[in-house]
């Protein structure tokens, strides 16, 4: 069963530096006798780094869930997870991690956004919704007077203690995003050294895993039983925000 989750990554846009060369004409007189002029041209130049940006990477476009019991929907609960790849939060000068740069005194952390929209899991072909449920809406078999929801889960794995991060949501109809799965302050941010000289530079990066989880309801009859149904789920959004 399918269920696309569509995911973006906004970069912020580099300021850059431009260093202009001074020229100067002096005038000096000789030592000797009578009088003239010499000009002299001066000049200046400066090496210069790559700004540093915040970079979003490994935010799957599309994420499967699937039941892991090897049974088939009998009409019961029927759990559906799937475990996306390492979502990876990080700045550097490029998009490859630890590339030397700089803030150029104007130091910002950022934080990882998941928004949604819809609440509901449809049949792809449109025309049987005899499976089809609503989030917060159809309730479980199993448990009554509780509703189904998309659990979405955000564990930290390699991640700076700088952030903050490792969170969850239970989306559904009456849950408020965005969701915030890490975020770093702008004073956490410069504790980090990513201008220092090579070798000894330092960057601020997070790694999290990404879990997914939704019960398709028991009490429900296939109009079509015997056939595989595919439903498509709530849009995520996902989005790196540069703080103010």
């Amino acid at each position: 069963m399918n269920n696309k989750l569509k995911a973006f990554a906004i970069l912020p846009i580099a300021a850059s530096l431009v260093f202009f060369g001074v020229q100067t004409v002096t005038s000096s007189f000789a030592a000797t006798t009578g009088e003239g002029e010499t000009p002299a041209t001066t000049g200046a130049s400066a090496d210069t780094i790559e700004d540093c940006e915040w970079y979003l990477d490994g935010v799957d476009s599309v994420v499967t869930l699937e039941n892991t019991t090897g049974m088939e929907y009998v009409g019961d609960d029927y759990t559906l997870t799937a475990t996306a790849d390492e979502v990876q939060v990080y700045f550097s000068g490029t998009s490859d991690m630890d590339n030397r740069c700089s803030f150029y005194d104007d130091v910002k952390g950022a934080a990882v956004e998941v928004d949604w929209t819809g609440t509901e899991f449809t049949n792809v072909d449109g025309t049987d919704t005899s499976l089809d449920w609503s989030l917060g809406v159809t309730a479980l078999e199993s448990t009554p007077g509780t509703y189904s929801s998309l659990d979405v889960t955000y564990t930290k794995q390699e991640c700076d203690d700088a952030f903050a991060g490792g969170t969850a949501v239970s989306i559904s109809s009456e849950a408020i995003s965005p969701l915030i799965p890490a975020s770093i302050s702008n004073a956490d941010t410069e504790t980090f050294s990513p201008s220092a000289a090579p070798g000894s530079a330092t960057f601020a990066k997070c790694t999290l895993d990404a879990g997914y989880s939704v019960v398709l309801p028991g009490n429900r009859a296939p109009a079509s039983p015997g056939n595989p149904y595919s439903f498509t789920g709530p849009a995520l959004l996902t989005t790196i925000t540069v703080n103010d």
